[in-house]
């Protein structure tokens, strides 16, 4: 999956994805590490703030151009050896920016090739679908 922006006019959402790839080499053995190696390979307050930022930026272009008064959903891809083909880890919530959220997301790479080459599935909207279910079950990373 590559990074994109999926507008949905019908229930006013765009969604603003954001795959970080270039540290795969380390997030496939995410099962073995301590949690102090991990938050290393995630995404910092910086690559959070960025993605709300640029959210924002995109929101605002959406109202211009498409007369769309809509919610953001930021969300990170991040590749990992996961047991479904995408895993909903939870959302980071930036109180100083207005309390926007960034959600993140485990996606299996060979699953991924997998599909793509089949064009089995469009796995922006199955991510979509599982963003939303998990919306409302209000997760949140601890």
């Amino acid at each position: 999956m590559e990074d994109t922006i999926r507008i949905d006019k019908e229930n006013s959402k765009v969604y603003v994805i954001d795959s970080k790839y270039y540290r795969y080499g380390y997030l496939s053995t995410l099962g073995n590490l301590k949690d102090d190696e991990l938050d290393k390979l995630l995404p910092n307050t910086s690559n959070i703030s960025k993605q709300i930022i640029y959210g924002n930026y995109v929101k605002g272009k959406v109202l211009e151009e498409e007369k769309i008064d809509c919610d953001i959903r930021n969300i990170f891809i991040i590749p990992a050896n996961c047991k479904n083909f995408i895993e909903y880890k939870g959302k980071a919530v930036m109180e100083w920016l207005n309390n926007n959220e960034v959600h993140l997301c485990f996606i299996n790479m060979n699953y991924l090739i997998e599909k793509y080459c089949n064009r089995e599935y469009d796995s922006a909207n199955l991510l979509i679908n599982i963003i939303e279910s998990n919306i409302k079950k209000n997760t949140i990373i601890t």
